[in-house]
C-alpha cells in the first residue's frame, strides 16, 4: 500500500506544500503571504495555526 505524506515548509513569506505518494512528487505549491500577515506574529511557532488554516482551505476550495 502506497504513503502518501503532506511536506510542509513554512518560509518567510510563503508556505512551500508538497505532496509525495511513496518518493515520487505528485504536486507541489507556494502559498504566499503578504508581510503585514506574517508582521502580527512574534514567531514563526506563533504563526502555526495561521498558516494551518491557510493549507486546509487551499485542499478545501
Amino acid at each position: 500500500m502506497p504513503i502518501r505524506s503532506l511536506i510542509i515548509n513554512p518560509g518567510s513569506t510563503s508556505t512551500k506544500i508538497g505532496v509525495f505518494e511513496d518518493e515520487t512528487l505528485l504536486f507541489d505549491e507556494t502559498l504566499r503571504h503578504s508581510t503585514e500577515e506574517i508582521a502580527r506574529y512574534d514567531s514563526i511557532l506563533a504563526q502555526k495555526d495561521f498558516r494551518k488554516d491557510i493549507i486546509i482551505s487551499f485542499f478545501v476550495f
